[in-house]
């Protein structure tokens, strides 16, 4: 592939990434508000320790984001006095995630949950008012995920978008992931999709199709067959 062709192959995710700046744009200085409306709105808080390489923690919308990667662990929570507790979870009156503070010693940072018909959007910023992360989602009248966008940001713009496009069957799950850095001068692609096997409403086990943007298919089913040791329920509408 030529830059060229590779620019253009490209531009599709650098203008979800633009779209994103704006969201920036938006949202920069909007943290006292933020805050405020947490403050007014919180009922119940839960505390959750490890997680600390995922967006979230033990709440990030990512089904497989813990799956697929190595090293990767989603935590779990814990009584709200342990002291290795890493998040804060903030839930209303409707038991809606609304906010998720993250602590690093005396440091923290704390993501605002907003929601607008199927969507939320996950505003985080930290201990001295910079934006750090927007994190983007869209559920199905299930409640089951469609698309998860999880965006980093430094001066003021997107430096990296990662993406995960959700495909439901009664049998499986296809996820269509992948990451976008922006950083100058070269923008790098990388494109994921996996094939997820559901028994008895469980994740079972994946397969690869494509890996950093080669399809590989076309390769032995043991040699990209992967089981999956840790439990995930799926919900899974009946009629499908």
């Amino acid at each position: 592939m030529t830059d060229e062709d590779y620019n253009a192959f490209c531009e599709p995710y650098l203008k979800e990434a633009s779209a994103f700046n704006d969201l920036i744009k938006a949202q920069k200085g909007n943290k006292q508000l933020l805050e405020k409306s947490l403050l007014a709105h919180s009922v119940r808080e839960e505390k959750s320790r490890g997680g600390e390489s995922i967006h979230r923690g033990f709440y990030c919308p990512s089904l497989i984001q813990d799956i697929v990667i190595g090293n990767c662990k989603r935590g779990s929570l814990c009584k709200p006095n342990n002291p290795k507790a890493a998040y804060t979870h903030y839930f209303d009156s409707d038991d809606k995630h609304i906010a998720t503070r993250k602590h690093d010693g005396s440091i923290a940072s704390t993501e605002y949950i907003l929601y607008h018909d199927n969507k939320s959007i996950g505003i985080m910023f930290d201990e001295v008012d910079r934006l750090e992360t927007i994190a983007e989602c869209e559920y199905d009248e299930n409640g089951r995920i469609l698309r998860y966008v999880h965006a980093l940001c430094g001066n003021n713009a997107v430096t990296e978008l990662y993406k995960e496009l959700y495909t439901y069957s009664k049998e499986n799950i296809i996820v269509e992931t992948s990451t976008l850095n922006c950083n100058i001068p070269h923008v790098l692609l990388s494109l994921d999709k996996y094939s997820f096997q559901i028994e008895s409403g469980m994740l079972k086990n994946y397969t690869v199709e494509v890996f950093g943007g080669e399809d590989i298919s076309d390769q032995p089913l043991n040699t990209r067959t992967y089981s999956i040791k840790r439990k995930r329920k799926v919900p899974i509408q009946d009629n499908l």
